[in-house]
Formats: structure tokens, C-alpha cells, sequence
């Protein structure tokens, strides 16, 4: 027979027993609930992620396509620039305004002889023109289209610009050396004539490398306006 203590102790511990067992038993379902829960909530997460991410790379490839665009934008402007300053370039050196370097010719007449005057130098800047010079210089004054060249009143030496020249005279010409000085002393022409059959003195040079200076009168238009697209027939 059991002592009372005994049979206290018993009940106890049949008692933690089952408490124990229920907490077990709660415990594991609540765990499973749990897990169960926290597999939706992944899953839920997961489909919340993925469609975050296809927004993403859709805004991604929309940001991708308007950068394109502003780069051929971009480079479509600076095309245009590269295309304005060229052009801006070309305007400028043919009407002096810019200095211009390159291989051509140097013709030379060292000192004073008879029958050479603003004719003959007027004729030979033209020769040069026609047989390809792209820029041509006399004594450091630049020529263009809008140069005055005129013979002095008394001694018919050349005056550029109000300005009488002294010898020697140095024409300077920027194009193709070789076919330069080739050409420029063709049967008829003026050097041909002025060496060969008045026996003057004149040297003609081959440079790989000469400088025409910016034109030293200012062009201006008092009578001629510019048309503007606007106003073309």
C-alpha cells in the first residue's frame, strides 16, 4: 500500500506528465501552424518580389530607350555643330579672316626690273587661282576677292590696299607644290613670258610648309544684303 506521500508524488508527476505532453502536442501544432504561415508569407513575398523586379526592368529598359534616344539626340546636335563650325571655318578662311597653313609655292622677284608692275602681278595671282592655289599672299598682305590692287600713278608698282609694295615681291601660294610650280610657268603664261623671253629674274620656290595671314582689310557690303530663306522667290 502506497504511503499518502507516494501517492502525492504519483499524482504529481502523472500531472506534469500530461502537461507536459499537451504543451508538447500545442507546441508542435503550433509550429506547424507556424512553418505553415511562414511558407505563405514566403511564397506571397516571393511573388511580390518577382513582380517588383519585372517593374523594375521594364522601367530599367524604358530608361535604357530614352537615353538611346537622347544620345542619337545628342550626337545628332553635336553632328550639327561639328557641321556649323566647319562650315563657319570654310566661310572664314575664304574671306581672309583666318590665317591658313600649308605646302605650295613661293614666287619670288628680288629686285627691280623692267617691265614688272601691278599688271603682271595681278595676272600672275590669277594664274595661280586658275591652276588650283587655295590661298595666295603678296609681301604678308592676303588676297581675296575683295583685295585692291592698283599701280601707282608714277612708277606703276603695284599698291595692295592703299599700300605701295617695295622689292622684293614674295607671292606666297598654299595649294599642290609640284603641280604649282609646274603650271605656273606654262608656254603663254606670264612667268613664262617674264623668264624666258624678257630674261627677268624670278624664283620659284617648293615649300612643304607656308603660312597666308588673315586678310588685313574688313569686307563690307554697303549696297548687297543677304537673302534669307524666308524671302527666296
Amino acid at each position: 500500500m502506497l504511503k499518502n506521500w507516494q501517492s502525492s508524488l504519483t499524482v504529481a508527476f502523472v500531472a506534469l506528465g500530461i502537461l507536459l505532453s499537451v504543451q508538447f502536442h500545442t507546441q508542435q501544432a503550433a509550429l506547424k501552424e507556424l512553418s505553415s504561415q511562414g511558407q505563405e508569407d514566403l511564397i506571397k513575398v516571393l511573388t511580390a518580389v518577382t513582380e517588383k523586379r519585372n517593374d523594375l526592368y521594364m522601367e530599367k529598359t524604358k530608361l535604357e530607350i530614352q537615353k538611346s534616344a537622347l544620345d542619337g539626340a545628342s550626337n545628332q546636335e553635336q553632328q550639327l555643330v561639328k557641321s556649323m563650325e566647319n562650315d563657319l571655318a570654310l566661310f572664314e578662311a575664304f574671306y581672309g579672316l583666318k590665317p591658313l597653313k600649308g605646302p605650295g609655292i613661293v614666287i619670288t622677284v628680288p629686285e627691280q626690273q623692267y617691265l614688272f608692275n601691278s599688271n603682271q602681278l595681278v595676272d600672275i595671282i590669277n594664274e595661280l587661282w586658275n591652276i588650283g592655289a587655295e590661298a595666295v599672299a603678296v609681301n604678308d598682305y592676303r588676297i581675296t576677292y575683295y583685295t585692291s590692287i592698283e599701280r601707282d600713278p608714277e612708277t606703276w608698282e603695284p599698291v595692295i590696299n592703299g599700300t605701295r609694295l617695295s622689292y622684293p615681291y614674295v607671292i606666297t601660294a598654299i595649294g599642290d607644290p609640284q603641280k604649282l610650280a609646274v603650271n605656273i610657268k606654262i608656254i603663254g603664261g606670264t612667268l613664262q613670258l617674264m623668264m624666258y623671253d624678257y630674261k627677268m629674274r624670278i624664283d620659284i620656290e617648293q615649300k612643304t610648309d607656308l603660312l597666308v595671314p588673315i586678310a588685313r582689310e574688313k569686307t563690307t557690303f554697303r549696297m548687297a544684303k543677304p537673302v534669307l530663306n524666308s524671302q527666296k522667290p
